[in-house]
Parts: C-alpha cells; structure tokens; sequence
C-alpha cells in the first residue's frame, strides 16, 4: 500500500489479504520460515528463532 494511505478507505478483506500475504512470506532471519510457522513452533514446542 502507499504510504499516506488513509485505512479508513480500505475494507477488511483487503486487510487480511495483505496480513496474510506478509505472515506467510519465508524471512531469512527466521531461517527461512514464515512468521507464521515460527509462531506455530513457539507456542507448540517452545522454539524461537532469534538473531
């Protein structure tokens, strides 16, 4: 999204498209794992990558 994009005018499907689209993007400092699967291995088996 632009910057200076007023939320306001952008409707709730098209947040979660976005949400979505950055919580399951691989992240090189998570070792290549998405925020989602590091969360998932947090809470499940109490393993957090931190660098």
């Amino acid at each position: 999204m632009p910057k200076k994009t007023d939320f306001r005018d952008i409707d709730a499907d098209m947040i979660r498209y976005v949400e979505n689209n950055l919580n399951n993007r691989p992240r090189k400092a998570l070792d290549f794992l998405t925020p989602a699967e590091d969360m998932f291995n947090y809470v499940s088996f109490g393993v957090l990558h931190l660098k």
